[in-house]
């Protein structure tokens, strides 16, 4: 149940971002630092535990009268309440923990990662840009492994981070499609419930190409070698496919069945710099 509450597969597609700006913090393989990796894995999986439980806690009520959530372990009462902030305490203990055997500036900055993760999962009451919210919390991971490597950050990690906010902003929006009537009857916000499944469907089409070409200006300005390009072209060809399902068969069957695929998109990115490195 706790895992299913986790959603651990969720974490398997952020972790190659953080490993990605790692990866890009080094520059050449033979620096690689074990323990600086474990620690770094560690923090990634206690902030990612953490903010996941507690957006758990926090929409409980909101998942209670969701058709779609209501039968999740937490809202339907076979978890309880108190285990899972315990859990995400000891969680967050964990992350900023982890942040301290890195650096002092990683150190400094978990504590208010941790609030931004908390305030991300109240924006559904108050904003249409919630999936925003979520995309930036998503691409707090190549930057901050630069910053658990460097104690400072880059250009590299940034761009990286904004193609990670526009890719993921994307795909919260158009996951939310799902729940727009809901949203709607019950006074809540989302990008689709405020300007309609058409136009947000545009919009995710237009953040995917801006995603891919952040990608792409990601290897000129790290000085990747050509082979890091396969990674792009394997990412656009992805959002591109995911497109296309979603004008034959709809928003919702598309973005359940191209779900699965966002981990390739984070692996693609994790190992063309990783193959890049290499070949340089």
């Amino acid at each position: 149940m706790f895992l299913r509450l986790l959603k651990l597969n969720e974490t398997l597609f952020a972790l190659p971002f953080a490993y990605s700006g790692l990866l890009l913090a080094y520059k050449f393989i033979d620096d690689l630092e074990l323990i600086k990796i474990i620690w770094i894995t560690i923090a990634m999986v206690g902030a990612r535990t953490f903010g996941m439980l507690m957006n758990r806690v926090i929409d409980k009520q909101i998942d209670s009268i969701n058709p779609r959530t209501k039968d999740r372990d937490l809202p339907s009462g076979r978890v309880k309440t108190s285990s899972i902030l315990l859990i995400a305490f000891f969680a967050l203990i964990v992350f900023i923990y982890s942040a301290f055997m890195l650096n002092k500036l990683a150190f400094y900055l978990s504590p208010i990662v941790a609030i931004y993760m908390l305030i991300y999962s109240y924006t559904k009451r108050f904003t249409w840009l919630s999936s925003f919210f979520l995309g930036c919390v998503l691409a707090t991971a190549p930057s901050g492994a630069w910053i658990g490597i460097n104690g400072s950050l880059g250009f590299e990690p940034v761009i990286l981070s904004i193609a990670v906010v526009l890719w993921a902003t994307s795909f919260d929006i158009l996951y939310h499609v799902q729940d727009v009537d809901f949203y709607s009857r019950n006074k809540l916000y989302s990008f689709s419930a405020r300007f309609g499944v058409e136009f947000a469907v545009k919009i995710t089409k237009l953040l995917d190409i801006l995603s891919v070409l952040m990608l792409i200006l990601l290897g000129v300005v790290a000085g990747l070698s050509w082979i890091y390009y396969i990674g792009p072209i394997i990412v656009g060809y992805i959002l591109f496919y995911k497109h296309r399902y979603i004008s034959y068969h709809g928003v919702i069957v598309g973005i359940q069945k191209c779900f699965r695929l966002n981990p390739i998109v984070a692996l693609s990115i994790f190992f063309s710099i990783f193959a890049s490195l290499i070949v340089s």
